[in-house]
């Protein structure tokens, strides 16, 4: 990957509009020397930006020293199931993974031997994701003809 200069940033960012360095800004993905760069053009502007809060790739923060192992929340034989219960927890805060679903792909006999598809999550999820998948099985987010979801 090639370094980019302070001088090379700045020019960029002078370039933007203020809502493109703002959206920049509170993407969180800026590095160290970006957003010293970004704080300066912000001050030249006359801006006060909210604190700038670095965010985590995949949500998956560890800390040192612990590695973090995915554990089984889920198992189904319908990818869709498993595609559902993830955006859920994903919505939660919860990143997981389905693994094996090319397995299910593959027709009722191999999908049967292979066990299943199965969502995954980091342990330090568990718990949680383990209570919204229960609680999605037994219906706690099914909307009724009745309820307004205008």
């Amino acid at each position: 990957m090639e370094d980019v200069s302070r001088d090379d940033l700045s020019d960029s960012f002078g370039e933007m509009s203020a809502q493109e360095l703002m959206e920049r800004w509170s993407g969180g993905y800026l590095t160290d020397l970006a957003v010293e760069v970004a704080r300066k053009e912000f001050s030249l502007r006359g801006i006060q930006p909210p604190p700038y809060v670095a965010k985590v790739a995949d949500n998956l923060a560890v800390t040192e020293g612990e590695p973090s192992e995915l554990v089984e929340v889920a198992r189904s034989q319908v990818n869709v199931e498993l595609e559902l219960l993830g955006a859920r927890l994903s919505g939660e805060g919860i990143p997981s993974f389905i693994v094996n679903a090319n397995s299910n792909r593959m027709g009722p006999p191999f999908s049967n031997a292979a066990g299943g598809a199965r969502l995954l999550v980091a342990s330090q999820y568990e718990k949680d994701a383990k209570q919204i998948v229960a609680l999605l099985k037994a219906g706690a987010f099914t909307l009724r003809d009745s309820d307004d979801v205008g």
